[in-house]
């Protein structure tokens, strides 16, 4: 069990791009779910360099962190997707494929529903494009636990003609 001060200073250490713009939001959000007993699982949409996945599987030895990611730019030079693998061991369980691919989210919503009830959080920091977001929401909601957290991050780009807004 954290506090919402321990795991701002994890997102801090790891460079997370998480700290400027929601720094005073994740923080407490994590902290009452590490003070589960239960397995916490968390889908992160959009890995990037991977530092707001290692955070999260940093917070609790009871989180599972599950990543999707389009797998191109950083994400490929820096071979995130191995290095989150190696870096989380069991608990890590990064996706390279789009947001809005539905058999893949099916595939992902439908093993964390049958082996840890469904999710208690997914952050969707991915495209930013409308319909991405939309197809993502529509598909990973059934497969949130009762109370789960579905956050969307920088929805303001829904006013962006470059995201189709």
């Amino acid at each position: 069990m954290k506090t919402a001060e321990e795991i701002l200073k994890i997102f801090i250490n790891l460079k997370s791009s998480k700290v400027g713009e929601f720094g005073n939001i994740y923080p407490q959000i994590l902290s009452d779910l590490s003070k589960k007993k239960d397995k916490v699982v968390i889908l992160e949409i959009g890995n990037r360099r991977g530092e707001t996945f290692k955070t999260l599987l940093d917070i609790a030895d009871n989180f599972i962190v599950y990543g999707i990611d389009i797998g191109v730019g950083e994400y490929k030079k820096l071979k995130t997707n191995e290095m989150l693998k190696k870096y989380g061991g069991e608990r890590a369980h990064p996706y390279i494929g789009s947001q809005d691919d539905k058999k893949l989210l099916h595939k992902i919503g439908k093993e964390v529903k049958e082996k840890y009830g469904g999710f208690d959080l997914v952050i969707d920091d991915g495209s930013h494009i409308n319909d991405h977001v939309k197809i993502s929401f529509s598909v990973l909601s059934g497969y949130m636990k009762t109370f789960g957290k579905y956050a969307v991050e920088d929805v303001e780009t829904s006013y962006y003609p470059e995201f189709k807004g």
